[in-house]
Formats: C-alpha cells, sequence, structure tokens
C-alpha cells in the first residue's frame, strides 16, 4: 500500500471464514493479545458451513489483502 492515502486502493466487502486468521492478528496487533478462541467462536456462529452467512462485520480490502475490520457480532 502506498504511503500516501489518496493514491491508495481499498474496497468494503462483507467478512468470510478465509478472513479469520487476518482478523486474529490484526486484532492481536491493536490488543496485545490474540484471542483465536474468540474470533473463532464469532466466525463459528456468524458462518455456517455451507457458505451462508449473516454479514457480522465488514472488512477493509487493501492492495495486499485484508487491512482492517469492523465487527458488529451481536448475539440475537
Amino acid at each position: 500500500m502506498s504511503s500516501n492515502p489518496s493514491n491508495s486502493t481499498a474496497a468494503v466487502r462483507s467478512l468470510c471464514q478465509s478472513d479469520l486468521e487476518e482478523v486474529v492478528r490484526i486484532d492481536a496487533l491493536h490488543t496485545g493479545v490474540s484471542k483465536r478462541g474468540y474470533w473463532t467462536k464469532i466466525f463459528d456462529q456468524y458462518l455456517d458451513p455451507a457458505g451462508r452467512h449473516r454479514t457480522f462485520g465488514f472488512g477493509i480490502e487493501g492492495e495486499r489483502g485484508l487491512a482492517g475490520y469492523k465487527s458488529e457480532a451481536k448475539r440475537s
């Protein structure tokens, strides 16, 4: 990604199962703690094995992959 934000490209999209590892990594960068168990539970709760899901968060896709996320996981 360019260091100049005006030259960067990013797209907002729904989080999907393949984002789990990157969400764990990004969260650990900000919190200092790896919460793989927590995020696995959240992903399992909102994404089913058939690939159907309710949107529970959004990913910000940058030039090098997932650059950030916003989770709105709510229990019903």
